[in-house]
């Protein structure tokens, strides 16, 4: 497991960046007080949530609705 404050192999600790979490999103959050942590600890933290959400919305899906 990679440490927090680490981006993926392959990629620039001073010059990466996610692509589905940029560095102005973390920036704005930073500004905002919505977060202390790193970039790379919060682009981290942002892809789990990603996915958690991605799970939830897939068991959303596959329950049945209304009265059984």
């Amino acid at each position: 497991m990679q440490s927090k404050n680490q981006p993926p192999e392959g990629t620039d600790y001073w010059t990466g960046e996610d692509p589905e979490h940029p560095l102005s999103d973390w920036k704005y959050a930073v500004e905002n007080g919505d977060t202390r942590a790193g970039y790379w600890e919060w682009a981290q933290d942002a892809r789990q949530c990603d996915s958690d959400l991605e799970g939830q919305q897939e068991e959303s899906e596959t329950e049945p609705v209304g009265p059984r």
